[in-house]
């Protein structure tokens, strides 16, 4: 059975068979690689604290302007 698979990356959106899973996949389109467990990327504690600063970062900066970011996560 296939799996839908998500670059995390660019979005590029891809299939393979369940039973490969898990697996590191190389993204055809960006060439970015991913540990994908069961059809999303498996988190690494350095993309989760890349996130959480990234968010602290734009939380600080709303509270420094009194406006919100325009892109908020």
């Amino acid at each position: 059975m296939l799996t839908r698979i998500d670059c995390p990356h660019c979005g590029h959106i891809g299939a393979a068979s369940a039973a490969s899973l898990p697996r590191v996949l190389i993204c055809s389109q960006c060439e970015h690689g991913a540990l994908f467990k069961s059809g999303r990327p498996a988190r690494s504690p350095s993309i989760a604290r890349d996130e959480q600063a990234a968010i602290r970062t734009a939380w600080e900066r709303y509270e420094a302007m009194a406006e919100p970011p325009t892109s908020w996560p």
